[in-house]
């Protein structure tokens, strides 16, 4: 089943996404350094954010969700784009 339907999980090892429930941001913690791909996704499918983030290992990055109260999807795709994971979150 094709994004944002499916929930596709793992490969970006040890990767946290938290908090879950949130109020205005989440925070997503990578082991790995390297190079991401980040989006942000609303249950009806519209983009909300899409940035590349750099990250050293152990760093926390702080992604700010501008939406109402709801459900998202949090898509992360590693530098070779091979490794993703997508997290849904609840909005208070």
């Amino acid at each position: 089943v094709p994004y944002p339907y499916g929930i596709e999980e793992s490969r970006v090892e040890e990767m946290g996404v938290y908090p879950n429930p949130f109020t205005d941001h989440v925070n997503l913690s990578f082991a790995k350094e390297g190079t991401y791909a980040i989006e942000i996704v609303a249950i009806d499918g519209k983009l909300i954010e899409n940035k590349t983030i750099s990250v050293a290992s152990n760093e926390i990055v702080r992604v700010d969700v501008n939406g109402d109260k709801g459900i998202y999807f949090v898509r992360v795709v590693a530098d070779n784009e091979t490794t993703v994971r997508t997290v849904k979150v609840i909005k208070r």
